[in-house]
């Protein structure tokens, strides 16, 4: 939770328990991360790293109507 480079984490359903967005500068500073927040952690057994090779949408804003 207090991870500033974790942008988001889910608790989910199916065969994953947890998903979360990293937002690191290199992959030096991902694997700094990863060690720090996950490899230290007793409770994770294990975990997959899947990396973005090119935005396509970025666009995570609703709008919202103003009530009159």
């Amino acid at each position: 939770l207090s991870a500033p480079c974790v942008q988001f984490c889910y608790e989910i359903a199916g065969p994953h328990d947890i998903v979360a967005l990293f937002d690191c500068e290199s992959m030096s500073a991902f694997n700094d991360a990863a060690d720090e927040i996950l490899t230290s952690s007793p409770t994770v057994r294990r975990y997959e790293t899947h990396f973005v090779k090119r935005e396509v949408k970025f666009a995570p804003f609703v709008g919202l109507n103003e009530a009159s």
